[in-house]
C-alpha cells in the first residue's frame, strides 16, 4: 500500500493552558508561568501510520518563515529522504531534503521493509516519531514533531489509519518544552517587553513548559474511553536532560513489552507502546509523578486477595496512602481531586483503605513470580502469583528478601524544613542564608533513608537464593544504577551488572552469592556514590555439603599499561565548520575554542593501552576494527569458564595516585553468573560470551563486525589533570576564573569514545553484514543518553527481542544491540538529548554497498603520548628523587617561608622589648 500524507508547516498562536486555569486543582495558573499565548510552530501534527511492506509518501509544504525538514524514526529511506542536514558526502541532487525553504514543497519517500518490522515479541504496532532535523533541538522545541506508527501486516483497515483490533488509541508526548530555545522566541508576546531580562534565571524557568502534548495543568482535552475497551497508548518523551518522566496511570495497569506495570519511563526519543483494558469507571489522573518519602512496612498479597489497610495519621499534616499495582475504587485511591473525589486523612484521624488483587493486575508469564510495587508514604507492596507465598507470608523457594529504596531526599522541599532549622540550628528560618551550599547540604543521597554504610541487617549466606525488591522515587536527579559489588543479578531472565531505577519505578532482582565477605551496594551515578548512596551487605561462609570446585577451561592474557597523553576531543573541526556554515550553528565554539579564557579541545589524560608482552616495550597497534575505540582501553574478552590474567603497569608521571608496585598481576575468573577513575580516561570495554562463541582472536564467530561506544560527559573539572589550565589556555592562565559558569561548562566534553562532532574514525561496514554494538553508559546525573541510529533499526534483548532505533543509556549500564545493516550511505549516530546534540555528542557510521572497497588502512590521528620522566635527571631532596624544576619550586617556597618567619620573629621581638621598656 502507498500511503500519502500532506503536511503543512504553519506558525500559529499556541496556548499551553487555553482555559487559563489549573484544571486539576480548579485554580488560576500559577504566576511562575506566562498566561498569555505565544507565537510558535504548532505542536503534534498529523499522525502517520503504515504497515510492513508499505511505502509512505509525505508531501511537505512550507508556509513558515524558516527552512524546515521532516526526519522519521523507525522506517527506511534513501539519502534524499532523510530530512537531516549534516555533511554526509552525498551529491547535491540528494540533499534537497536537507532544508525545505519557505513557500517550497518537497516529497519524502519512506518504506517499511521486513528489516524494519516488529519482532515476534513486539506489540502489533510500534511507536515512532518524525521531526525537523536542521537544528533538531530548536526545531522540536518550536513544535515540529509528530507520531508515526509501523504495524504488523493486516492490523490496519484497508488504506485508513485505524487499527481494527483496538477500540481507542492515544498519542502522548511528555516534554519540558524549553521556549528559550524556540526559533519563535523573538516573536513571543510579553505584557511588559521593556521589563523582560531574557537572561534572568526565573524568566527562563518560566518559559520551560512541563507539558503533555503541549498542554499544562490538566488543559489537555479529556481522554475518554469505556470500561472494557481495548486501548493502546503510544507514549514518547522528547527534549533535554531534565526530561526524565514517569507516566503514572491511576486506577489501571498496563502491559508494556509483556510486563505488568502502571508506569512508563520516558526519556528524550524513548518510544513506548502500552496496552490496557480499563475496568475501573471514574475520572483518573495521568501525570508525571515525583515525590520523596521514607520506606514503611512491607505489604504482600496474592492474586485473588483483598487488602485492608487502616491508616492512622499521627503527623501534623494531612496525608494519604496511594497504592501501585492493586485495584481500587475512587474512595481508596488516596489522591485528592478538586471535584470532591479522593480523600486525605487529617491529623489524629484514621481511614481504612480497601484494595483488591484481581487476576488482570497480577504477574504476567514474562514477570517474576512476585511483582515489586509500592504504596505512598512509602512502603513496598508485593503482588504474587496464586500459591507463591507460604503460611508465613514468605516467598517459596527464596531464602532471603530485602527491600531497598534509592532516593535523593531533598529536605529543602520538606514540610518540616522550618522545624529542622529551629531544632538543629537553634535559629529562625529567616536568619538562615539559603545559598547553593546550604541547599546542596540538605540533599540526602540515601538507600532506605540512610547513607555511607549505616544500613544494617543485609546478611546472607553463600548459596542463598536472595530476592532484592528495588524501588525508585524522587525527581529528575533520581536516575540510579544499583550495583551489587562482586555479584551479578538476574533480572527479566538475563544476567545484569546493574539495575536502573527512576522515579516511581520498581524492579525485582535475584542473586545467589558465591563468595563470602562484605561487599558494597551502591548507586553507579558518580555524584550519588560520592554523596553517600552506598551500603554494605554481608555474605557468610556456611557449609552446605561437598561442592565441586569451578573448572576453568581457557586462559586469556593481556598486558595493559596506564599512560599519560595529550588527548584532542576534536582533532579535525572541518565537519563541524561545514555544518555550522550550512545551518548557521555556533554551539561548538564553547568547546573547541581556546581563546578568551577557554581551554579548547586538548587535555592531558591518562588512558589504558595494550602491550605485546610483559616487558612493556612494544605497544600493540590498533588494527582495522579497533581504531574506533578512541580514548577507550583495549577490548578485553572471555568466555564462560575462562580465566583472564591482567598484567598491569602504571606508567603515569608523578603527581597522581599510583600503586605501590608499578607492575601488578590480576586474575579474573568468569563463572556462569557473569554471562552476557573514569573522567581521566581510565575505562575500557569487557566482553563476556558463552563457550564456543569467540575465535582465537577474540572476535565473535556469529557476527561480522563489533563496535564499542562509550557515551560520557567527560567533566574535566573532576580530572586529576588540573594543570590543563597551564598547558592549553592562551594568555595568562592565572587570570582564568575556574568558577566562571561558562568556563565550567566549556570543560564538560560530551563525547563518544572521547570524540566530539563526528571526529571518531573506523565505523565502516558492508551492506548485509551483521553488526553488534556494545553501548556503554557511565558518569553523572547528566549522563542520561538516548542513542539514535539514522537509517537503521536494531534488535535489543530484555528477556525477549524488540525492534528499536533508539537505546537508553544511564550511568553504570551497558547494552548490546544487533543490527543487520542494509542501507548504504554515511549516516549520523548521536545522543538525542538537546544539550548533548549541541555539545557535539554525534559521530558518523558508513555502510558501503556490497562489493565496494573497504580501505585496508584508515587514517586517524596518532595519540601524542607524553614522554616518561628520565629518572637519571632527578636529584635527591629530603630522601626522595625529585625533578629539577620541582627542586627549584621547593627551594623558592622555603626561602619565602623563611623570610616570612624571620619578619614575624622580628615583630615579636620588638613587641617584647617595647613591653619591657614600659615597665
Amino acid at each position: 500500500v502507498i500511503r500519502i500524507y500532506y503536511l503543512g508547516i504553519h506558525e500559529v498562536d499556541w496556548n499551553y493552558a487555553p482555559t487559563g486555569r489549573n484544571v486539576l486543582a480548579n485554580q488560576s495558573i500559577v504566576s511562575a508561568f506566562l498566561q498569555s499565548g505565544k507565537d510558535r510552530v504548532g505542536s503534534m501534527y498529523k499522525k502517520s501510520v503504515s504497515e510492513v511492506g508499505d511505502t509512505v509518501q509525505v508531501h511537505l509544504k512550507k508556509f513558515a518563515t524558516r527552512p524546515y525538514t521532516v526526519h522519521p524514526h523507525g522506517v527506511s529511506y534513501k539519502k534524499d529522504s532523510e530530512g537531516s542536514l549534516y555533511p554526509d558526502m552525498s551529491p547535491q541532487d540528494q540533499k534537497k531534503d536537507d532544508a525545505v525553504f519557505p513557500r517550497r514543497n518537497y516529497i519524502y519517500t519512506w518504506t517499511v521493509p521486513e528489516g524494519h518490522s516488529r519482532t515476534d515479541d513486539d506489540p502489533n504496532c510500534l511507536t515512532w516519531i518524525y521531526h525537523s532535523h536542521i537544528d533538531a533541538p530548536r526545531y522540536i522545541t518550536s513544535g515540529l514533531i509528530g507520531p508515526l506508527l509501523t504495524c504488523k501486516t493486516g492490523m490496519l483497515t484497508g488504506s485508513s489509519q485505524r487499527r481494527w483490533n483496538v477500540d481507542v488509541d492515544f498519542f502522548l508526548m511528555f516534554s519540558v518544552v524549553d521556549e528559550n530555545l524556540s526559533w519563535m522566541r523573538t516573536l513571543h508576546h510579553f505584557a511588559y517587553p521593556g521589563s523582560v531580562d531574557k537572561e534572568d534565571e526565573e524568566f527562563q524557568e518560566s518559559n520551560k513548559m512541563h507539558a503533555i502534548n503541549g498542554y499544562v495543568f490538566g488543559n489537555l482535552p479529556e481522554l475518554k474511553m469505556c470500561a472494557g475497551d481495548s486501548v493502546s497508548w503510544y507514549l514518547f518523551g522528547m527534549d533535554n536532560e531534565i526530561d526524565v518522566h514517569t507516566a503514572y496511570f491511576h486506577g489501571e495497569t498496563l502491559k508494556i513489552r509483556g510486563h505488568r506495570t502502571n508506569v512508563a519511563s520516558l526519556f528524550p526519543a524513548t518510544f513506548v507502546t502500552a496496552d490496557t483494558i480499563p475496568r475501573n469507571p471514574g475520572r483518573w489522573l495521568l501525570h508525571c509523578q515525583v515525590n520523596d518519602h521514607i520506606q514503611g512496612l512491607v505489604i504482600k498479597a496474592e492474586v485473588g486477595d483483598t487488602i485492608l489497610v487502616t491508616f492512622f495519621n499521627k503527623a501534623s499534616w494531612p496525608f494519604s496512602i496511594q497504592p501501585h499495582g492493586a485495584s481500587y475504587g475512587k474512595a481508596s485511591e488516596g489522591m485528592w481531586y478538586h471535584d470532591g473525589c479522593g480523600i486525605s486523612v487529617a491529623p489524629l484521624h484514621n481511614f481504612t483503605y480497601c484494595w483488591t488483587v484481581p487476576r488482570y493486575v497480577g504477574p504476567t508469564p514474562s514477570n517474576p513470580p512476585c511483582l515489586t510495587w509500592m504504596y505512598s508514604l512509602v512502603g513496598p507492596l508485593l503482588i504474587s502469583k496464586l500459591g507463591n507465598l507460604d503460611d508465613n507470608n514468605k516467598q517459596k523457594g527464596i531464602d532471603k528478601e530485602f527491600y531497598l529504596l534509592f532516593n535523593m531526599f531533598d529536605e529543602n522541599l520538606s514540610w518540616y524544613l522550618n522545624a529542622n532549622i529551629k531544632y538543629y540550628l537553634r535559629m529562625e528560618e529567616t536568619s538562615v542564608k539559603k545559598d547553593d551550599g546550604f541547599e546542596e547540604s540538605n540533599r540526602m543521597h540515601a538507600i532506605n533513608g540512610l547513607m555511607f554504610g549505616n544500613l544494617s541487617g543485609l546478611d546472607m549466606c553463600e548459596g542463598d537464593k536472595v530476592s532484592w525488591h528495588l524501588l525508585g522515587l524522587g525527581s529528575k536527579a533520581d536516575v540510579h544504577g544499583a550495583v551489587f559489588q562482586r555479584n551479578t543479578m538476574q533480572m527479566n531472565r538475563m544476567w545484569r551488572d546493574s539495575a536502573n531505577l527512576f522515579p516511581h519505578t520498581f524492579a525485582t532482582a535475584f542473586i545467589q552469592p558465591d563468595n563470602s565477605g562484605t561487599f558494597e551496594i551502591y548507586c553507579q551515578t558518580s555524584n550519588h556514590y560520592q554523596s553517600g548512596m552506598r551500603q554494605q551487605y554481608n555474605v557468610s561462609n556456611v557449609e552446605r555439603g561437598t561442592s565441586s570446585a569451578h573448572r576453568y577451561t581457557g586462559v586469556w592474557m593481556f598486558y595493559i599499561a596506564v599512560e599519560d597523553l595529550v588527548w584532542d576531543y576534536a582533532p579535525d573541526c572541518s565537519w563541524e565548520r561545514e555544518r555550522a556554515h550550512s545551518a548557521f550553528l555556533i554551539y561548538a565554539d564553547m568547546f573547541l575554542n581556546n581563546e578568551n579564557g577557554l581551554l579548547g579541545s586538548r587535555y592531558k589524560k591518562a588512558v589504558y593501552r595494550e602491550y605485546t608482552d610483559g616487558t612493556f616495550q612494544t605497544p600493540k597497534a590498533r588494527i582495522s576494527g579497533d581504531e574506533h575505540l578512541g580514548i577507550l582501553g583495549p577490548f578485553l574478552w572471555a568466555e564462560v569458564g575462562d580465566i583472564l590474567n591482567i598484567v598491569f603497569k602504571n606508567n603515569q608521571q608523578t603527581g597522581h595516585p599510583q600503586v605501590a608496585n608499578p607492575v601488578e598481576c590480576w586474575n579474573w575468573t568468569i563463572t556462569g553468573l557473569s554471562g552476557p577513575d573514569m573522567y581521566n580516561g581510565l575505562i575500557g570495554p569487557l566482553k563476556v560470551c558463552w563457550r564456543g562463541v569467540l575465535q582465537s582472536s577474540g572476535t565473535r564467530k556469529d557476527v561480522k563486525r563489533e563496535f564499542a561506544l562509550l557515551f560520557l560527559v567527560f567533566d574535566e573539572h573532576q580530572s586529576w589533570y588540573l594543570k590543563n589550565v597551564e598547558h592549553f589556555s592562551k594568555g595568562n592562565h592565572k587570570e582564568i576564573n575556574l568558577l566562571d559558569e561558562k568556563f565550567v561548562e566549556s570543560n564538560k566534553m560530551h563525547a563518544i569514545n572521547g570524540r566530539l562532532y563526528a571526529t571518531l574514525p573506523g565505523l565502516t561496514m558492508y551492506q548485509g553484514e551483521r553488526v553488534n554494538w556494545y553501548l556503554l553508559g557511565m558518569g553523572h546525573e547528566v549522563d542520561v543518553h538516548t542513542v539514535h541510529f539514522h537509517a537503521e533499526t536494531f534488535i535489543y534483548k530484555n528477556d525477549k527481542s524488540y525492534r528499536a532505533d533508539v537505546v537508553d543509556l544511564f550511568p553504570g549500564t551497558f547494552e548490546m544491540v544487533e543490527m543487520l545493516v542494509g542501507n548504504p550511505g554515511t549516516w549520523l549516530l548521536h545522543c538525542h538529548m538537546s544539550d548533548h546534540i549541541h555539545a557535539g555528542m554525534e559521530i558518523l557510521f558508513t555502510v558501503l554497498p556490497r562489493g565496494a572497497h573497504l580501505p585496508s588502512a584508515l587514517m586517524f590521528p596518532q595519540e601524542k603520548r607524553l614522554p616518561l620522566e628520565d629518572e637519571s635527571q632527578k636529584l635527591m631532596l629530603f630522601g626522595s628523587k625529585v625533578a629539577q624544576e620541582q627542586i627549584e619550586a621547593t627551594v623558592i617556597s622555603l626561602v619565602v617561608v623563611g623570610v616570612l618567619l624571620l619578619l614575624a620573629a622580628g615583630v615579636l621581638l620588638g613587641a617584647v622589648i617595647h613591653l619591657e621598656r614600659q615597665r
